[in-house]
């Protein structure tokens, strides 16, 4: 861990922080014993963003996010830096939670900071450096970017989970959203693709599959500007009715000439033993052009 200097007593706050097991009394204690948790330190780094760097793992890090919150943490002035630290920290579901925290509590800033921070997240560097064997994790990415994007355009992100809390909701009904006439085309056997958007819906939220793929769920099954477009999907009859027991992650390549594409793939596994597959064939298709898809295995 850098020697970030802050101060002795912020320093001491630091590494309680970032201890494997955090002593959440001890931490609480040095707060209520005056420890500045706005300081900056050499670095521009506060304390809070010190503590998401370079950590294994996340699970923390909503709990000790609270603890800033609810003490006196400035998060309207720091917390964007605080969601661009998680961008560089832990790689798991745990960055979501977090950053919502902070978005939720007033995270703000100017339109540079705000295009800074949706880079960060958004661009191909940010999915290669960590995603490029754990597409489980690019998805945790897209699902923040979301909320982040949405954060700036003062529009509600609240009903934005992760697609985990999906498993265990028993399907009600598919839907296909689309910008254009035809939303869901036969390419091949068994095979359907699909331009914008599926909504496969419970009774009380809704598993969202976009391009390339993304996943992600919302507590809110049928968003009002997008209802009007929507169409129930007849090819995919076959799993109304039964329940999410999992969603798993792959990825495959594939070589066209000189470029090798990684295709990632999504499985959402039903209890009627059957698998819907997401995919987008890159490299098998036309130069500059792709096609997201799914079909159904048994």
């Amino acid at each position: 861990m850098p020697e970030y200097k802050f101060g002795k007593s912020e320093d001491q706050l630091l590494r309680l922080c970032r201890a494997n097991q955090p002593d959440y009394e001890k931490i609480q204690q040095r707060i209520y014993d005056g420890v500045d948790l706005n300081i900056v330190g050499e670095y521009g780094e506060n304390i809070l963003t010190a503590v998401y760097r370079y950590k294994e793992h996340g699970n923390n890090f909503p709990i000790i996010t609270q603890l800033f919150i609810n003490s006196g943490f400035d998060v309207k002035k720091y917390g964007l830096s605080c969601v661009n630290a998680l961008v560089y920290s832990s790689y798991d579901k745990f960055i979501f939670l977090a950053a919502k925290l902070l978005l939720e509590a007033g995270a703000d800033g100017d339109e540079k900071r705000w295009d800074s921070l949706l880079e960060a997240i958004g661009t191909e560097e940010s999915y290669q450096r960590c995603c490029e064997n754990n597409h489980e994790c690019e998805n945790i990415y897209y699902a923040l970017y979301e909320i982040v994007d949405r954060a700036h355009k003062k529009l509600p992100y609240n009903d934005l989970e992760l697609w985990d809390s999906f498993i265990g909701c028993g399907i009600t009904s598919i839907l296909s959203f689309s910008t254009t006439a035809e939303s869901i085309m036969p390419i091949g056997r068994n095979k359907f693709s699909f331009p914008d958007k599926l909504y496969i819906c419970s009774e009380d939220r809704v598993l969202v599959i976009e391009g390339n793929p993304n996943i992600y769920s919302r507590t809110n099954p049928f968003p009002e500007m997008e209802i009007d477009k929507c169409i129930p999907v007849d090819d995919l009859n076959s799993i109304l009715g039964a329940t999410v027991t999992s969603i798993s992650f792959e990825h495959s390549e594939v070589s066209s000439g000189t470029t090798t594409y990684r295709q990632p793939i999504i499985f959402i596994n039903l209890d009627n033993k059957m698998r819907v597959r997401f995919s987008t064939n890159f490299g098998e298709v036309p130069k500059g052009e792709s096609v997201t898809y799914f079909e159904i295995l048994k």
